[in-house]
């Protein structure tokens, strides 16, 4: 399927209107009242996502594969430990908290926690 956003231009969302002085304009951090021009409440798909990916963050630092700050502890592990942390990793490193493809990125946390 498609996502309604891929019509939408990169600038609408990461260079709109100020949510509180820190986003949007030409600072590229998106901003909440981007959201807020097509849609009343937050998306379904993203409902819970911060909650999951303090659970996932909590469980890889409890197996020592993530340091507090997030970043992979080198060394030899089981490949669910290193293929969790590599998603972990990317959902990080899109900063987009999901937005970007919501579907994917909640099935992706979904699976990834379970699969610890």
């Amino acid at each position: 399927g498609t996502s309604k956003h891929f019509e939408a231009a990169c600038t609408g969302c990461h260079m709109g209107e100020t949510t509180d002085g820190t986003d949007g304009a030409h600072s590229y951090w998106p901003t909440d009242n981007a959201c807020l021009q097509c849609h009343s409440t937050v998306p379904g798909e993203m409902v819970g996502f911060a909650a999951d990916m303090a659970t996932l963050q909590a469980k890889l630092l409890d197996l020592g594969a993530i340091t507090s700050s997030g970043s992979a502890v080198r060394g030899t592990w089981p490949a669910t430990v290193a293929q969790a942390v590599c998603n972990y990793r990317s959902l990080i490193e899109d900063k987009s908290n999901g937005v970007h493809n919501p579907t994917y990125a909640r099935a992706l946390l979904k699976n990834t926690i379970d699969a610890l």
